[in-house]
């Protein structure tokens, strides 16, 4: 827009310049032609004719040469072109549906609950023991018989509280008859009515009697658990244990 108003005033500037010149000519003309109607007032009427229509000649030509400079400055004017306005191509996006994968549920499993077992305790059946009679002291040793198998250990400190040796003639009765013996209390080991007690073992033809001073863990109700003097006067110790031994009371 600036730029299109200095084109006009240029413009009209040099309009204005090109007339004031023809003006100017043209008064020369006119001056010219008054001194000839001076020497020949014959014709002054066509002089003067002929001096406007030089003037209208002039003022065409100025006119012309204005619309002509005009015609120019508009023809030189630049020429805006309209921006051009980009309308984005608006492409309608078609959604694409996938199918989903179906999960099928998993079955759901009902906790097991297992049904409280229901244990009958069965009572062990109570052993018991009939002790053989009281030894009187008799000499005779008339009491009842009983068979169990005979070991060896090595002696010491027994449940009697005597300390022995492996020379002496001891035996260990079962754990089983020396707590069920008659008049013992279960307090004190040592004070059991057992403690003392002989023995007469027999196996294969010999017999050996024995004082009984201990408590067996190992053996059965029967058993006897030997001094390794006493095992040797029955068997050899490579037989290690002695089955079908029968003894009595003393």
């Amino acid at each position: 827009m600036l730029f299109r108003n200095i084109i006009l005033a240029l413009t009209c500037t040099a309009t204005a310049f090109a007339t004031s010149s023809h003006v100017v000519r043209g008064g020369r003309h006119m001056q010219r032609h008054s001194n000839l109607s001076r020497a020949d007032p014959v014709a002054p009427v066509q002089r003067r004719a002929s001096s406007n229509r030089r003037r209208d000649l002039t003022r065409r030509q100025c006119r012309q040469r204005e619309s002509t400079t005009t015609s120019s400055s508009i023809a030189a004017e630049p020429t805006v072109a309209a921006a051009e306005v980009f309308t984005p191509e608006v492409v309608a996006e078609v959604p694409t549906t996938s199918a989903e994968p179906t999960t099928e549920a998993a079955p759901t499993q009902e906790a097991y609950t297992p049904a409280p077992e229901t244990t009958t305790a069965e009572a062990a059946p109570a052993e018991t023991y009939s002790p053989p009679a009281a030894d009187t002291g008799s000499s005779s040793g008339s009491g009842e018989s009983f068979t169990g198998q005979v070991t060896y250990y090595a002696t010491g400190l027994g449940a009697c509280g005597i300390t022995n040796n492996d020379n002496q003639p001891i035996a260990a009765v079962s754990k089983l008859l020396f707590d069920s013996y008659p008049g013992y209390d279960g307090v004190n080991p040592n004070n059991n009515p057992m403690c003392g007690k002989y023995i007469n073992l027999h196996y294969g033809g010999n017999t050996v009697s024995i004082q009984a001073v201990d408590r067996c863990e190992g053996c059965a109700f029967y058993d006897l658990d030997l001094s390794p003097s006493s095992f040797e006067q029955l068997a050899s110790f490579s037989l290690g244990r002695l089955s079908g031994a029968t003894w009595e009371w003393a």
